[in-house]
């Protein structure tokens, strides 16, 4: 690995930095050019955790496919408007973020919303109304939605169009496609970006939707969070997932399911007394996370910031180092960890 070509003699710097791999690492299943000490630490973490998929029991999904987002998406201002002049329609309205806002222990307040009608929420409706409606056409179904939510479905009347158009849609134009997982979306939940150069994980509590540029794990696992926002979990994932260019220097990965779903969880044992604590400490120290990250965003001096993003670098170490207990990591592979996060 070549950091900078400045002032570089090629050949001292391959005699300092080589290093060699055995051919049995070269397989028809996948290959990975590491040191041998970085290969032997992943495995090591591979036999301590179990697969994050089977840790959330597969509740890893993707965020919202509207298929026409100018006419979902909505800005602070036009959602004003409409639940002013009609408050019922705030139920079909939710609060939304795409990945570009999930921070690490926070979020970017984007100040967007999603208006979700899901697919066959409409006709739903109508017959806890009305009795004995065997056959329901779009115009009555339509002149019902305009009725009953005035504002928003004039706003979607804009774009009919276009929504009529899409291949994602529900059983009339204006709905979403059918979606499984809305209890987990109304829920709370761990969310994060598709791609990132650092660990962004966030708990949502308000039943935030994302967009498809983020995902979520069905999970209120506040531990789980610790773990994954560390170091370590960051190792795992750089070893993990495919490289998607960089930025600022650091190169992205891609988050997506099949290479999340791999990442070793160190699960804990409660009826071990001392994993018990292990798993209250990091509760504690995740917790005193968000709400330092909370007071940073409110605080408007730059002494208060100061002292509060102290805090948390110095939180953010002792999760840490925690992470690195959990996981039985010696000095020697905890140097690895540190110097691959540099």
């Amino acid at each position: 690995k070549i950091n900078s070509l400045d002032n570089i003699d090629i050949n001292n710097y391959i005699k300092t930095h080589q290093y060699e791999i055995p051919i049995s690492r070269f397989t028809s299943n996948g290959w990975s050019l590491a040191s041998e000490s970085k290969q032997k630490l992943q495995e090591k973490l591979f036999k301590i955790g179990d697969p994050l998929g089977n840790y959330v029991n597969k509740n890893i999904y993707y965020g919202i496919k509207t298929g026409f987002n100018k006419a979902f998406e909505i800005d602070e201002a036009t959602y004003t408007d409409i639940v002013k002049t009609s408050p019922k329609c705030q139920n079909l309205i939710k609060l939304f973020l795409g990945g570009q806002d999930i921070r690490r222990y926070f979020i970017r307040d984007s100040k967007r919303y999603l208006i979700v009608i899901p697919s066959g929420w409409t006709k739903e409706q109508i017959e806890q109304t009305k009795e004995n409606i065997k056959l329901l056409s779009e115009d009555d179904a339509w002149g019902w939605l305009l009725e009953k939510y005035k504002p928003l479905a004039k706003h979607l009347e804009i774009f009919k169009a276009s929504l009529k158009n899409r291949h994602d849609q529900g059983e009339f134009w204006w709905e979403l496609r059918p979606c499984n997982y809305y209890d987990f979306l109304d829920g709370q939940k761990i969310i994060y970006p598709d791609i990132a150069k650092e660990p962004r994980f966030f708990f949502d509590i308000k039943g935030t939707y994302i967009s498809n540029t983020a995902y979520c794990l069905g999970s209120d696992d506040l531990y789980l969070l610790g773990i994954l926002n560390s170091k370590l979990s960051w190792f795992s994932i750089s070893r993990i997932s495919i490289p998607f260019g960089t930025r600022a220097g650091r190169f992205r990965f891609r988050l997506i399911y099949q290479y999340m779903e791999q990442l070793p969880i160190r699960a804990i044992d409660f009826s071990d007394p001392q994993d018990v604590a292990r798993h209250d400490s990091m509760v504690k120290l995740v917790e005193k996370m968000l709400d330092l990250h909370r007071r940073l965003a409110e605080t408007k001096t730059g002494h208060e910031k100061t002292l509060l993003s102290r805090q948390i670098e110095a939180t953010d170490r002792q999760i840490d180092d925690l992470v690195y207990e959990l996981y039985g990591l010696t000095e020697e592979e905890i140097a690895i960890v540190e110097e691959a996060s540099g």
